[in-house]
């Protein structure tokens, strides 16, 4: 998949540049758009732990990510998908962690799943800008963000 003339994005999916000049190398459409949302994303998690969900505003975030106002609705079109997006991230990062946690200590434990989800909970409160905190700020400002998660129990 990733030839010589592929790149890794900073999200870890392949892109083929384009080449412009002799040694200049532009990434595609996608693979902007994935990072730009990244960047969006990480920019709305430290605006709502440093001014709560109020200060969420695409003005606020704009300035935050070094996004356009127009790249920002162009990603997310009203504040409701930013927040949708910051739960789609919490919910990833979540599944991750208890992957790597089952991975690495699940045969161990009598509860795998419960001490998986103990271990969700103990990396969630050492993250400087949590994404649960966020996930909780976005539920305050908009209960009918749960009816869009999946449970998996």
């Amino acid at each position: 998949m990733c030839g010589r003339d592929s790149i890794i994005s900073p999200l870890g999916s392949a892109a083929t540049p384009h080449r412009k000049h002799r040694n200049v190398i532009a990434i595609d459409n996608q693979t902007r758009s994935e990072i730009s949302r990244r960047k969006a994303i990480e920019a709305a998690l430290a605006i709502l732990t440093r001014d709560g969900v109020g200060g969420l505003t695409f003005d606020a975030l704009s300035r935050e990510s070094g996004i356009s106002k127009g790249g920002l609705l162009h990603q997310f079109r009203t504040r409701h998908g930013v927040l949708c997006a910051l739960l789609d991230y919490q919910q990833q990062q979540f599944e991750q962690i208890s992957r790597d946690y089952l991975k690495k200590e699940g045969s161990t434990k009598a509860e795998p799943i419960l001490a998986a989800r103990i271990a969700i909970y103990r990396e969630a409160i050492k993250q400087p800008n949590s994404v649960a905190r966020a996930s909780l700020a976005a539920l305050i400002e908009s209960p009918a963000l749960l009816e869009d998660i999946e449970t998996t129990d």
